[in-house]
């Protein structure tokens, strides 16, 4: 249903595919395609929307097979956190250590999907940081 729609560079339904092929397909008994995801938030992070930048960053520094580079995931995270987004900034920070950054975050969460793009995205956020951040504090 996103995927066509995302095609056509509509950014709130290729963050939404993103979403669904990163967390929500597990939902559904169908398994998570890191794949997809990515191919999906980089189309919304390309359009400039910065909670697919700051899931693009965590989920290549989880999967860095994904990656074109080492550094690409901390690129993203960077993005966002030079666009407003201070909590991609914390994790930026720590990034160095993918380890400990990649542990939780790269947990499946329980995503609940939803046509608005930005609560859905505000839940993720949350769920991200929070397994971040005290993941760090360990």
């Amino acid at each position: 249903m996103w995927e066509r729609v995302a095609e056509t560079g509509d950014f709130r339904a290729a963050f939404n595919a993103g979403l669904y092929h990163d967390h929500a397909a597990e939902k559904r008994d169908q398994p998570a395609n890191p794949a997809k995801a990515a191919r999906f938030y980089r189309i919304a992070s390309a359009k400039g929307h910065v909670p697919a930048s700051t899931n693009l960053g965590l989920l290549l520094l989880c999967r860095p097979e994904l990656a074109a580079s080492l550094d690409e995931g901390q690129a993203f995270l960077k993005l966002s956190y030079d666009h407003g987004d201070a909590k991609a900034g914390e994790a930026f920070k720590f990034g160095s250590s993918a380890e400990s950054v990649g542990e939780l975050v790269c947990a499946p969460s329980q995503v609940k999907l939803d046509s608005d793009t930005d609560r859905a995205s505000d839940k993720l956020h949350q769920r991200h940081f929070v397994r971040t951040l005290r993941s760090l504090a360990r």
